[in-house]
């Protein structure tokens, strides 16, 4: 008899710590940082003015000169061309959405909502850039969070999932630049940060990353 009590007693001992521990991954996972303030996707549905007037000019210009140039950005100014774009987007059953970009020495830190089964979580990851002694490119993601709790290692399996099933077999290897930023993205894998734009051919050969602002040193290719 004093036994069948004991077991009873230890079951509803684990009740309460069960329920406690489940409130506390709730507000943990769906911990809001005070900084993440996105603005209203669309607008007014006109392209972004700072991409219009701002980077696409001064990437046109400097890619005339057949000199190495510099092409800086804003955090504002990226932030204004984010808010602008096609949201949400939806990857299998996430949506994402209210992108927000913060720059900071060495460092560009990404926030969004995703909404998981019509649960509202903000997604932060930190994306450090590494562009290594032989010029290739590493966009490292340091840290992957939902809330306040860290999901790296997952993150990263279930990006994988996904970035295998959208590209299929044949479009694994491609040396598309999205594919290969997705690629280093995932994989931390370095690749050759050469582009085109329009009939020009460039080279990211420096990048920095300073507080609200990031820029590129770009060095025209021979075709």
């Amino acid at each position: 008899m004093k036994k069948r009590k004991k077991r009873k007693f230890k079951k509803l001992y684990w009740i309460p710590i069960c329920l406690a521990a489940a409130v506390l991954i709730l507000i943990l996972t769906t911990h809001r940082p005070r900084r993440y303030r996105p603005a209203p996707a669309g607008g007014d549905d006109k392209p972004s003015p700072y991409l219009a007037h701002v980077l696409l000019p001064g990437l046109y210009n400097g890619a005339q000169l057949g000199e190495p140039f510099e092409l800086a950005a804003t955090q504002q100014g990226i932030n204004d061309i984010i808010a602008r774009s096609k949201w949400p987007v939806r990857l299998n059953d996430i949506t994402f959405s209210g992108l927000q970009v913060f720059l900071s020495p060495g460092q560009v830190l990404m926030m969004a909502t995703v909404n998981i089964k019509g649960i509202d979580f903000v997604l932060t990851a930190q994306l450090n850039p590494i562009l290594d002694k032989d010029g290739l490119l590493t966009l490292r993601i340091a840290t992957v969070k939902i809330g306040a709790v860290s999901i790296t290692p997952l993150a990263r399996i279930i990006a994988g999932k996904i970035y295998a099933h959208r590209l299929g077999p044949d479009n694994a290897d491609s040396q598309n630049m999205t594919v290969r930023i997705t690629r280093s993205v995932i994989n931390d894998e370095p690749f050759e940060p050469v582009f085109r734009f329009e009939d020009k051919k460039l080279r990211i050969e420096k990048v920095d990353i300073s507080q609200q602002r990031i820029a590129a040193l770009l060095v025209p290719l021979p075709d």
